[in-house]
């Protein structure tokens, strides 16, 4: 019972860190605080919140695994007091706003790791959909579109782990409210989003409709999940006629979505433009292949294009380590991936899970460094299987 009530504080550590960035994205928007000194002061009230029910409850943490902390620990600083000594030009490149986000991630990832049962995690993520969706739906509530295309990267990254919460919860028990609020959050998406996390979503349903499938125990469950994966991909392969007509409703109550014109225009890049920085990137690579540029060291080199990194994980990796020891870190990584996904396991969503909340990403944004979500998939995806039970 004292596992219990602990195993929940620390669950609702790393949760509360999810909920309330989304709420301080939310609030600033409904609030309509627009100068950046009011934006920063009011981020650094909701970081210092994250932090206090961190601090709170780390005796937990580290009562159970001070060790690894330890360990953890020394290990970062022996890398970055050898990246110091080959690369010292390299620290500049940190960036005040990018701390507390690597912070968030380690903080994720040890308590996590600290958990004895991971059930209680996974079911109070599932239970916070609905405070998550009332953020969502107050920050869409605010925006005044005027025939506008309004486009934020950030909200749709803090609704992403609510959409794929949604998908995981409907699949273990279906509610027509939990319906509601996926199709209100991917609209919102849709609308003012970007394309990453509505790729990664679209994977999410597929491996879970594929499982299902496999996994199907008679006759009738096996043609409802075949006919439903039937319709998902009719809905694919007609997406563009789809996506047209969303346009034109929306065009006539005078929205604009930047997803959705760029998704329509057969001139647009869907990268973005980052396949000349994936190219960029590799030029680099090859001039110092073996050894690298040092942790930070793209930040450097891809400063003189004006990007702050690859927007790649491989490329990222490669070019920081080096193709020796980056190369023995992918291996790893991907092997890690690979053993979670092909092992019997009754937990395999939970991996689906974690991948697209983690990892599917930073194959196109981000930087592992600071997307906390890729340090909670490797938490999830390192530490020893448990049952889930069904979600109520």
């Amino acid at each position: 019972m004292i596992n219990k009530k602990i195993d929940k504080r620390i669950s609702f550590s790393i949760i509360f860190m999810y909920v309330t960035l989304l709420a301080n994205h939310s609030l600033k928007q409904f609030l309509n605080i627009s100068t950046n000194s009011q934006r920063e002061l009011v981020s650094l009230f909701f970081y210092i919140m994250i932090f206090f029910v961190y601090l709170i409850n780390f005796k937990y943490v580290l009562n159970r695994i001070s060790k690894i902390i330890l360990f953890i620990i020394i290990t970062f600083f022996v890398i970055m007091l050898f990246n110091y000594i080959l690369y010292p030009d390299t620290f500049k490149y940190i960036g005040k706003d990018n701390i507390p986000f690597f912070l968030f991630g380690f903080l994720s990832f040890i308590f996590y790791t600290s958990l004895k049962n991971k059930d209680i995690f996974f079911i109070l993520f599932i239970k916070s959909v609905y405070i998550q969706s009332f953020f969502s739906i107050l920050y869409l509530s605010s925006i005044n579109f005027n025939n506008n295309i309004i486009y934020s990267m950030s909200y749709s990254y803090y609704i992403f782990p609510l959409l794929l919460l949604l998908i995981w919860k409907m699949f273990k028990s279906f509610k027509i409210i939990d319906l509601f609020l996926f199709l209100l959050n991917l609209f919102f998406l849709i609308i003012i989003g970007s394309r990453g996390p509505l790729v990664a979503i679209m994977i999410f349903l597929i491996i879970l409709f594929a499982n299902k499938i496999i996994k199907f125990r008679n006759k009738s469950q096996f043609l409802i999940n075949v006919s439903l994966v039937t319709f998902l991909f009719l809905l694919i392969i007609n997406i563009n006629k789809i996506i047209s007509n969303l346009l034109n409703i929306l065009s006539n109550q005078g929205i604009k979505s930047r997803t959705i014109s760029t998704v329509l225009d057969s001139s647009a890049n869907f990268l973005s433009g980052r396949d000349k920085v994936f190219f960029y990137t590799l030029d680099y690579i090859n001039k110092r292949p073996v050894f690298g540029y040092g942790v930070l060291g793209d930040r450097k080199v891809l400063s003189f294009i004006g990007q702050a990194y690859p927007h790649n994980i491989f490329l990222e990796i490669l070019m920081q380590y080096g193709i020796i020891i980056g190369f023995l870190i992918l291996i790893a990584l991907l092997g890690l991936i690979f053993y979670r996904f092909l092992k019997r396991s009754n937990n395999k969503e939970r991996y689906f899970f974690a991948f697209n909340l983690g990892f599917l990403p930073l194959l196109v944004t981000g930087s592992y460094l600071t997307f906390y979500n890729f340090w909670l998939f490797l938490a999830i995806f390192i530490n020893y299987d448990v049952e889930i039970r069904k979600f109520k």
